[in-house]
């Protein structure tokens, strides 16, 4: 999977307009990482085994790869991800089945309660289960 994420070098600088560092590209061509990696996006946070996290702490590789992400875009998406599904890689702990790309469902709904107060509901359908955060 080919993401501009990886693609590109990636900066930030401060907005004056919306007084907040704003992350963007800047389509400057990013060198390749040093093995061929297949990058796999996902979820910023992550359940680890204890072999995984010593591999992720101690290994070159996971070293080594954490610095080329420095400058990529937003390298919590993809560092974990990637490491956990590279076959090639053989991280102690790290995923070792088929992958498969789930389908993931976001909704946001617009909740009125009786006392009059509204807001917005999110949630995400994952295997046909609704989860939400109010």
């Amino acid at each position: 999977m080919e993401m501009d994420r990886v693609k590109y070098r990636w900066t930030h600088r401060w907005s004056k307009t919306y007084q907040q560092t704003i992350f963007y590209n800047t389509f400057t061509p990013k060198p390749p990482f040093h093995l061929n990696l297949t990058f796999f996006k996902g979820e910023i946070h992550g359940l680890f085994s204890r072999r995984m996290v010593e591999y992720i702490v101690e290994s070159d590789v996971s070293r080594s790869y954490l610095e080329w992400c420095w400058d990529s875009g937003h390298p919590s998406e993809h560092y974990w991800n990637t490491l956990n599904y590279n076959k090639q890689l053989a991280a102690p702990g790290g995923y070792d089945g088929e992958y498969l790309s789930l389908s993931f469902s976001v909704f946001t709904f617009l909740v009125i309660n009786l006392t009059g107060h509204s807001g917005w509901l999110c949630g995400v359908t994952v295997r046909g289960r609704w989860t939400y955060d109010q």
